[in-house]
């Protein structure tokens, strides 16, 4: 935790809550942009181009609200009203599993 707080805080995080904010800032949202980009760059399926960008312009818009309210995107979780629940649904429904599993 002390590494953590060093990478993502030029001074000691005073709560967990301050840890988890900036780790969902400065890693999460970044990590997620590119593997976005990677699925992009694929190419999507003919035909069904909407419905896949559909799906990822939903995930995109969860991940960059995250950097500006990492405070709503944990209390979501803790709140059982998962971010992804709409994309996940959504993704379900085309034939994709959870974390892109078949």
């Amino acid at each position: 935790m002390a590494a953590l707080t060093k990478q993502t805080s030029t001074h000691p995080a005073s709560s967990v809550e301050e840890v988890e904010m900036a780790v969902t800032a400065r890693l999460f949202e970044p990590t997620f942009i590119k593997e976005l980009e990677e699925v992009r760059a694929l190419g999507l399926p003919s035909g069904d181009e909407e419905t896949i960008e559909s799906i990822l312009d939903e995930v995109e818009s969860i991940v960059k609200k995250s950097r500006t309210d990492a405070k709503w995107f944990h209390d979501a979780q803790l709140d059982f009203k998962h971010p992804f629940a709409r994309a996940r649904a959504e993704a379900e429904a085309y034939g994709i599993g959870p974390c892109g599993q078949p």
